[in-house]
């Protein structure tokens, strides 16, 4: 499991032979349309495909790398592949210096 900053919590397991990253919970702050259940399968602002162990920390470092405040993922939710937004957490000291 990854507990992200802003309160949204995604598992990696493989399924059905492939890695997937699902949403487990998502805090009632969290700024997202993100919902339990969603399988991410890909960053849209970075263009990384979410298909191993790691990659959820992987687009979260290249996404606070390129100081990014939101992004967009490819979900599928249901039978659909849908868009799902997320606001990231800002650092409380990096916005007191902006």
């Amino acid at each position: 499991n990854v507990s992200l900053a802003n309160g949204i919590v995604v598992s990696t397991a493989v399924i059905e032979g492939s890695w997937k990253a699902t949403v487990q919970s998502v805090s009632p702050e969290a700024v997202t349309t993100l919902q339990v259940g969603d399988i991410i399968f890909r960053d849209k602002t970075t263009g990384v495909a979410l298909d191993g162990p790691q990659t959820v920390e992987e687009v979260m470092a290249a996404l606070v790398e390129q100081k990014r405040a939101t992004t967009e993922f490819a979900v599928i939710r249901g039978s659909g592949v849908e868009a799902a937004s997320m606001q990231l957490a800002i650092d409380a000291t990096e916005a007191a210096s902006e």
